[in-house]
């Protein structure tokens, strides 16, 4: 027999931006039920692919890249003021760019940062041997420094801490392992459970609503001490799409994503000699296979399906950190007299409207 479970405002997913929506829609909607559907999440939970760094999303227009960075950064304030399970700190973070096609992002990236107001500064070659000694000069290699960019050491950390708020606030969280699809209008299902939505249901997984541009990729997690002590800092290197940071204790952590089946210890040891002066023991401690999806435009990550009446919020996970608190806040207001409001084509900009 099929359980059909019913409630006024139903969502789903398995992310930061799943647990986001659900605790600001229990915020302006006090007097709705509010269902939380979470799936399981198997293989590697948020924290092995991002570190936790608030990047400028380069893909935003010039005008709203100064927006997202800043109120979202304001948002994760205000929740860390309230929670206490997950840290938040501010540290610079410094772009590398080290190779041609690289360099030519950096121009675009520095245009960007300069019509956005967003504090950076282009490092020299002196400032980046006096700054930040352990990364290697030896070949042409250009830096931009970004101020008041925050980190969050552990995004599970803050999946937890929406999830606790949202459960705080009467929603009720159901946690899912079968395999979910559409059904019908407002419902997703599993082949023993009908989730309904009355009025609204939001999912952010990928059901094919858009683009099926999804890939195998392998996820790389790297741990290696540099043997001296530095401020904390946050990097990411354009030329190996690597996020990274260091900690005060002087070890570095690495997260890296690759298309390849296999990549041999020895090689990404190679890659890494290229930015570091100096290596302790490297060591692969995650390496499996995660479906991402690849989709990088807003536009392609947020819209209606008016087949099934459902909205769909589907941000990369690299990028739910920088954005899905922003979105989340954004969208529950946005609904706060009408649910009919995300039906519209002209949603994306009503949500960094001021």
């Amino acid at each position: 027999m099929v359980e059909k479970i019913e409630c006024d405002i139903l969502i789903e997913g398995e992310g930061i931006t799943a647990v986001a929506l659900a605790y600001f829609f229990s915020k302006i909607h006090q007097d709705k039920k509010i269902n939380l559907v979470l799936k399981e999440q198997k293989g590697l939970n948020i924290s092995h692919f991002n570190p936790g760094i608030i990047l400028p999303i380069f893909q935003l227009s010039d005008s709203l890249l100064n927006i997202v960075f800043r109120r979202n950064i304001s948002i994760l304030e205000e929740l860390n003021s309230m929670s206490q399970d997950f840290e938040f700190s501010q540290n610079p973070l410094v772009l590398l760019y080290r190779d041609k096609s690289s360099f030519e992002k950096m121009i675009r990236h520095k245009e960007k940062l300069q019509n956005s107001n967003i504090k950076h500064k282009n490092l020299s070659i002196e400032e980046i041997e006096n700054y930040y000694p352990f990364i290697k000069t030896e070949k042409e290699i250009h830096a931009i420094e970004i101020y008041n960019s925050y980190k969050c050491s552990n995004p599970f950390d803050l999946f937890i801490s929406f999830r606790k708020l949202a459960d705080e606030n009467d929603v009720y969280i159901i946690r899912e392992n079968k395999r979910i699809s559409l059904q019908g209008k407002r419902e997703l299902s599993t082949d023993s459970t009908r989730y309904i939505g009355r009025e609204l249901v939001i999912t952010t997984s990928n059901y094919g609503q858009y683009h099926d541009d999804l890939r195998k990729t392998n996820l790389i997690k790297i741990i290696t001490p540099i043997f001296e002590r530095f401020p904390k800092v946050n990097l990411f290197d354009a030329s190996t799409a690597s996020f990274m940071w260091l900690e005060e204790s002087g070890y570095f952590h690495i997260f890296r994503s690759s298309e390849k089946k296999r990549e041999s210890l020895e090689s990404i040891e190679n890659d890494f000699h290229e930015i570091f002066t100096f290596f302790g023991k490297l060591e692969i401690l995650d390496a499996s296979y995660k479906r991402l999806n690849t989709v990088s435009k807003l536009d392609d990550s947020i819209g209606f399906l008016k087949e099934n009446e459902v909205f769909y919020m589907n941000i990369p996970p690299h990028f739910e950190l920088s954005f899905s608190p922003l979105l989340a806040n954004k969208i529950a207001n946005l609904t706060n007299n009408q649910f009919d409001i995300l039906k519209g084509s002209d949603v994306i900009p009503k949500l960094f409207m001021k």
